[in-house]
Formats: C-alpha cells, structure tokens, sequence
C-alpha cells in the first residue's frame, strides 16, 4: 500500500509541470442584469417535432455573481472544459421576491479564432433562501437548471472578459419564475498569475 502511494505521488509530481500548463483557476466576477421570466403560455414548435415555451420578462435589475472558475486545456489552443462556481441574487422590477443561489455550472470552451473563445454548458442553481408567496399559491424549489453560452476574450496570463447569458432550464418557481440573467464577466487565473509575474 506504501509503495502505491509513493508511485502515485512521485506520478503527481513528474507530471505537475505538465498540468499546470494545461489548467487555469481563479476568481471570476460577473455584472449581470437579472430578471425573474413567467411563462406566458405561448409554444414555439420547431419542424424537428420539438418545441419551447415563451416567457415574459419582469423587469431588469443589475446584480453581481461572484466566485471561482477553472478550466483544463484538452487540445492546446483549441478545447477546454472548464467549471465555474458563483453565489449570485436574481431579482426584478416587478416581482418582489429575489433568489440567492450558488450555481456550478460545467461548461466546453471552443477558441473560434486567436484569443476569441465560445463557451457552452448548462449546470445547477442551489437556492438559498426560500421566497414566501400570498396565500402559499407558489412555492420556490431548492434547485433549478441553468444553461451557459458565452463569448470570451482571453489576454493571455491575465484574463478573460466574457459577454454571455445563463437561460433557465427549469423554473425556480414551477409554473411560475424562471431565473435568466446576461452578463459581463472576467476571469483571473490567479495560478498563472502569481507563477508567472
């Protein structure tokens, strides 16, 4: 047993230098303009046979989503996997109810052109409080889905600016509230950083 785990050490570090190439980490900071969206009952049928419902907006508020992200270099310049865990409020004009959440969402990163990225994922908004309706008629779930689709502007070592959304998959409120947001966002990989300055 001593030995695996003197191999599988000395493996981790032989390789570290390898990996540490390949991935980011840090701390990221989006400015995102939130809204609380409510199904308005119109159905959008596409000629795959599939379909999606509308939703109106309630209103737009400018929250801040803070936390933590990385990503792992698959093909060198070409393909990452990445995941980012933020807290972050939703809320509106209109609707007085606001939703506190921790969000890991899971993403691909795609470069289109030099330094120009895409980024697609969808992941999972842990709620953290709980919004009391008139007469208990709704009642907020602890978890929804949430997508991820993102353009990014790597400077390399320093940062990535982001300019993206983050549409419901669920309601956070069933039949009722969905959590949509847009946002600026950047990125600090603060390994690279530190390493390298």
């Amino acid at each position: 047993m001593k030995s695996k785990l003197f191999f599988l050490t000395l493996f981790l570090c032989v390789s570290q230098s390898n990996y540490s190439q390949k991935l980011e980490y840090g701390a990221m900071l989006n400015l995102e303009r939130t809204t609380l969206s409510v199904p308005n009952g119109e159905y959008t049928i596409y000629s795959n046979g599939g379909y999606s419902e509308g939703a109106t907006s309630t209103g737009k508020r400018t929250n801040i989503g803070i936390g933590a992200f990385a990503t792992y270099q698959i093909i060198e310049d070409v393909f990452d996997v990445g995941c980012e865990l933020f807290y972050d409020n939703t809320s509106s004009q209109k609707v007085d109810q606001s939703f506190q959440a921790f969000n890991l969402v899971p993403f691909l990163r795609v470069q289109l052109a030099r330094n120009i990225y895409f980024s697609l994922g969808g992941g999972t908004g842990f709620i953290l409080n709980s919004p009391q309706f008139e007469n208990n008629t709704y009642k907020s779930k602890k978890i929804d889905f949430i997508g991820k689709a993102s353009l990014g502007y790597n400077i390399k070592n320093y940062c990535t600016l982001e300019l993206g959304f983050y549409p419901p998959v669920t309601s956070v409120v069933e039949n009722y509230l969905n959590r949509q947001k847009t946002y600026l966002g950047i990125k600090i990989p603060l390994n690279k950083y530190f390493r390298d300055k």
